[in-house]
């Protein structure tokens, strides 16, 4: 009885918390609780400007959320290897055509804090699809203000040339795609998009963890869709 209780107890200590709430999870990546509040984006809403295609993974609520929250402030939490894995997960079933995989170029907080999931995200694309940039760079022309309370229309017209891409020694591609933890209100991939475009990108792509239930309709402005 003594053994069984010793055993018990060693892996009550040594087994991994459940990344989302750090509860004993002995079971797989997340707990039971956890696993049960993931749900499906919302189908309403476009396509942000000058992206082909979208795809979200889920919305931004329940788990999700509290993963992407956590991973964004700290960066040594289980949560960005849990959302690097469930991603690559959803591109290896996808089959998607390949291409370079870049994220937005952090804001000046990130770039502060010296830590950025949404690239982090990328690189770990990059390393496990062997998907290579070529030396391309997507860059951010200086820093506006933070972004949070912003009316779509607002974000675009702050963001609307703030993106440059750096062409590699290689060939341009023919497709790219963005990566980025949540869709808010489009106006940041839009950009991106449109810097891509400008050096002769023909399809534009776009990994989303979350979609806000902000994101209803595409903005005025910038109508490519090749």
């Amino acid at each position: 009885m003594l053994g069984t209780m010793c055993a018990s107890f060693r892996n009550g200590l040594f087994s991994p918390g459940c990344p989302a709430c750090g509860e004993p999870c002995n079971e797989e990546q997340l707990c039971r609780a956890c696993r049960s509040s993931f749900a499906s984006p919302s189908t309403e809403g476009s396509v942000p400007l000058g992206i082909r295609e979208t795809h979200v993974l889920w919305a931004y609520s329940g788990t999700p959320r509290r993963l992407i929250v956590q991973a964004k402030e700290e960066p040594r939490s289980p949560c960005a290897p849990y959302l690097a894995q469930a991603l690559f997960k959803e591109i290896q079933t996808m089959g998607f055509e390949p291409g370079p995989v870049f994220a937005p170029p952090a804001s000046w907080r990130r770039t502060w804090k010296g830590w950025h999931l949404a690239e982090h995200l990328a690189e770990s694309m990059r390393r496990r699809l062997g998907w290579s940039r070529g030396g391309m760079r997507l860059r951010r022309l200086g820093f506006s203000k933070p972004q949070v309370t912003r009316t779509g229309q607002e974000r675009r017209q702050a963001l609307q040339g703030r993106f440059r891409v750096r062409k590699g020694k290689k060939s341009i591609p023919a497709r790219v795609w963005l990566l980025d933890d949540v869709l808010t209100t489009g106006a940041t991939l839009s950009e991106c998009a449109r810097a891509f475009h400008s050096i002769g990108v023909d399809r534009v792509g776009a990994w989303i963890l979350c979609r806000s239930e902000r994101f209803r309709k595409p903005l005025d402005g910038y109508t490519k869709h090749p």
